[in-house]
């Protein structure tokens, strides 16, 4: 009994000397456990994060090399490309035969042209990948619905058989990644941004078309307040309209500027004397009574239409810059209301010339209501070589005409100048 009682004895000394975590450990182990989950949980999850990013960048290249796979495979194929999009959000694919493996994207569309140029603007989580026709690279921003897209998000309509233009753009010259179609643009005038409707007027040889917008972004301009003696002048081409075009312009960063190959010349000999005036339109007037360009890295978005190119569109073979006024319909000094049912027919085909001009529906335009803001005519870049004192103006009554060139009841129509690749036309 005394042994056991001993050992029994020292056991209650032996675990009385165990004892177990104080408050004290307790809280300082909590904290070393939340001190290591601060600093190891958000680099782990920044990995995961790098990592889902790493394959959403790898999903956005393969996109584009399949599409340009797809591309040379179909072309040599067939010998020739029409185009063909795949548009995730609504899974809709007119690439026929083109497929992608791995994860697709939640939404955003893919775009070959005949060329083989690839736009995209796709999206992957919260990432946004968008490639234009031109670039060599993919980039990337946050997803917004708004901007997630690439290159030209406006419309072409294709002319018909009878129009006398070559098709019908709608785009937003700020920002062509914009919605823009025959349901929400806007032609009222003095209107510089949003969703505008333009008429093309010519095919160039690098594959560009010229556009004129089918309303006045400004009212009430002078062609140019030149003076020698007490006379206006055109001498010195049109510079205070020549100032508003680049106010009225400047701000459409999705318009390329204009190269030195828009330039307009113009020379010509009245009473013995040579004149001659450029406008050069990689440079800007830095106030509307300067004669004198200044550098601008950004230039012109947008120039005039000449005389002669509006004689062209009318078909009037005879036109020289030394005429008289001229009507589209008859070609001649005949006004709308006393041209045959023939004439008038042919007016009414060229009316996208001088639509939304003040009550231009009674000379044959084809404007659902009357403009009511005095806005007349529009300026074009050409001077009268007959008269010292005289420009080119495109009427509302339909027709080309001169008046002087310090006449303020004229407004500004600009001419655009864009790859077909990229308006899709081809």
């Amino acid at each position: 009994m005394r042994k056991r009682f001993a050992n029994s004895k020292m056991e209650r000394g032996y675990l009385s000397n165990i004892q177990g975590f104080t408050l004290i450990e307790l809280l300082a182990v909590i904290v070393i456990i939340g001190l290591l989950a601060v600093l190891i949980i958000p680099k782990v999850s920044q990995t995961i994060k790098n990592a889902r990013s790493n394959i959403n960048k790898a999903s956005a290249n393969g996109l584009v090399r399949v599409a340009d796979n797809y591309y040379m495979e179909q072309k040599t194929m067939n010998h020739s490309f029409q185009g063909c999009s795949y548009d995730f959000t609504n899974n809709t694919n007119t690439c026929v035969g083109l497929e992608f493996t791995g994860e697709k994207p939640e939404s955003g569309k893919l775009k070959i042209n005949p060329t083989g140029d690839i736009s995209m603007a796709v999206q992957f989580d919260n990432i946004c990948y968008i490639k234009d026709y031109n670039d060599n690279y993919i980039s990337s921003q946050v997803y917004k619905e708004q901007t997630c897209k690439s290159g030209f998000n406006g419309k072409y309509i294709k002319p018909t058989e009878t129009d006398t233009h070559k098709g019908i753009v709608y785009l937003d010259p700020t920002n062509l990644a914009n919605e823009c179609n025959e349901n929400n643009y806007d032609s009222t005038p003095e209107t510089k941004t949003g969703c505008m409707k333009f008429y093309i007027f010519n095919n160039n040889n690098d594959r560009t078309v010229d556009m004129i917008l089918d309303h006045n972004t400004s009212l009430g301009i002078q062609w140019s307040t030149y003076q020698e003696g007490n006379q206006y002048v055109n001498f010195k081409g049109p510079r205070e309209a020549l100032y508003q075009l680049y106010e009225d312009t400047k701000n459409w960063t999705g318009i390329p500027s204009l190269t030195d190959l828009k330039n307009y010349s113009i020379t010509w000999t009245l009473d013995q004397v040579n004149h001659a005036y450029t406008i050069d339109y990689t440079k800007n007037l830095s106030a509307s009574n300067s004669y004198e360009y200044s550098a601008n890295p950004s230039a012109y978005k947008a120039r005039f239409i000449t005389a002669e190119e509006v004689s062209k569109i009318t078909n009037n073979e005879v036109f020289t810059l030394e005429s008289s006024y001229y009507f589209f319909g008859s070609l001649s000094t005949v006004g709308y209301s006393d041209q045959t049912s023939v004439q008038q027919a042919i007016q009414e085909k060229n009316s996208w010339l001088f639509e939304n001009l003040y009550n231009c529906i009674d000379y044959g335009c084809s404007n659902n209501s009357t403009i009511e803001n005095g806005n007349y005519s529009y300026w074009t870049s050409s001077p009268c070589t007959n008269g010292a004192s005289f420009a080119w103006f495109v009427n509302r009554g339909g027709n080309m005409a001169l008046t002087s060139t310090s006449n303020n009841d004229r407004g500004i129509r600009p001419v655009i100048s864009l790859p077909k690749s990229l308006l899709e036309i081809y």
